[in-house]
């Protein structure tokens, strides 16, 4: 079992509430996993299984604490899997939760997001296109931003 204690700063100028992000992290056999906290009332939990060698599943539940009194606390469940196709192409596919939480005005979210990756040829690149779709939408549910479309040449 192996644990890691990470204290990080990021851009100048602004607040240390919005900076500083505490990490412990561990694993035991195919498991990994972290807790994260910051100074913003942020905290979250992740975990990683590798099922084989072709297939990953992993859970994260973060929660946003509210700042001012009377808010809702923002909760995210985000359940995700992969699986190797081969040994240059990867398939990945996710769904993201984001329950009401006391917040009459926001509805709840309810995402499905779906992946391809491939390793081009004799190189390192990789092409990847992925889809997003806010399922919430189709089940009476408007919260949350719409649907979306990506593609992503990384040239190695």
């Amino acid at each position: 079992m192996k644990y890691d204690l990470k204290y990080s700063t990021g851009e100048k100028g602004k607040l240390a509430t919005d900076l500083v992000e505490f990490k412990v992290a561990g694993s035991s056999g195919d498991t990994k996993g972290y807790l994260t906290g910051t100074l913003d009332k942020k905290i979250g939990v992740f975990v990683n299984h590798n099922l084989n060698s072709d297939q990953i599943v992993g859970l994260k539940v973060a929660a946003e604490l509210p700042k001012e009194e009377g808010k809702a606390t923002k909760l995210t469940i985000d359940l995700a899997g992969q699986h190797r196709a081969c040994k240059s192409t990867t398939v990945q596919g996710k769904i993201n939760l984001t329950p009401t939480m006391g917040d009459e005005k926001k509805q709840t979210g309810i995402r499905f997001g779906l992946g391809f990756s491939h390793t081009l040829k004799n190189t390192s690149s990789v092409a990847t296109l992925a889809a997003d779709v806010n399922v919430g939408n189709f089940i009476g549910f408007n919260g949350g931003a719409s649907h979306s479309l990506g593609f992503e040449l990384k040239l190695k």
